[in-house]
C-alpha cells in the first residue's frame, strides 16, 4: 500500500527508489513488530500480562534503534555496495493536479496528521504515567484509566480522525460517513 507513496516521493525529490523505499519499509516493519497496538506486540503484552504503557516505552527504545539501523544505515550500505540501485526508476511525468473532488478542501497540517496518528499511544502512555500518581478513587483517575485502555484509545483516535481529517478539512458529515464504511 505504500508503493505509490514511495514512487511519488521519489519522483518529487528526484531520489532513487531504494533510498526512499528501504527506510519506509524498515519503519513499517519496526512499527508493526515492536509498537502497540499492532497485533504481535499486543499478543505478547497480553500473554505476559504486561503494562501497556511500559511495553510501549520499552518498544520505543528498541524500535528507534532498530529503525535507525535498518533504515538509513542499511540504505547507505546498500547504495554503496550495490550502485545499480541508485537509478530513480520513475518516469518524469508530473503529479496530477488536484481534481474537482478536492478543490476547495483544506489539507490537514502535518502537525494535525501526526497528532492523529500518535493519539492512541499518547493516551495509553498517559494512563501508565498518571495511573499511579492519582488516587484510584478519583474520577480523573477513572477517566484516564478508561480512555487509556487500548481499545478505547483506538476508538477515540478514529472518532478524532473523522473530525480532524474529514469534517475539519471541508468534507460534509455525509461524505465522511460514506467514505468511512
Amino acid at each position: 500500500m505504500l508503493v505509490p507513496l514511495v514512487y511519488a516521493i521519489a519522483r518529487c525529490t528526484k531520489t532513487p527508489l531504494m533510498r526512499v523505499g528501504i527506510p519506509m519499509a524498515a519503519g513499517l516493519y519496526v512499527a508493526h513488530g515492536l509498537l502497540l497496538p499492532h497485533p504481535a506486540p499486543t499478543l505478547a503484552m497480553t500473554t505476559y500480562h504486561a503494562d501497556v504503557g511500559m511495553a510501549m516505552f520499552y518498544g520505543l527504545i528498541v524500535a528507534i534503534s532498530m529503525a535507525i539501523l535498518s533504515g538509513p544505515v542499511f540504505t547507505h550500505l546498500a547504495m554503496k555496495y550495490f550502485p545499480e540501485l541508485s537509478h530513480t526508476g520513475t518516469d518524469e511525468q508530473p503529479i496530477a493536479p488536484p481534481t474537482a473532488h478536492t478543490e476547495g478542501k483544506r489539507e490537514p497540517s502535518f502537525a494535525l496528521s501526526m497528532f492523529t496518528i500518535l493519539l492512541p499511544p499518547l493516551l495509553m502512555m498517559t494512563r501508565t504515567l498518571l495511573g499511579h500518581a492519582i488516587a484510584p478513587e478519583n474520577p480523573l483517575a477513572q477517566l484516564i484509566n478508561a480512555v487509556g485502555d487500548r481499545i478505547v484509545s483506538l476508538l477515540v483516535a478514529v472518532l478524532f480522525s473523522l473530525y480532524a481529517l474529514g469534517v475539519r478539512s471541508g468534507y460534509r458529515y455525509a461524505v465522511v460517513a460514506e467514505n468511512s464504511r
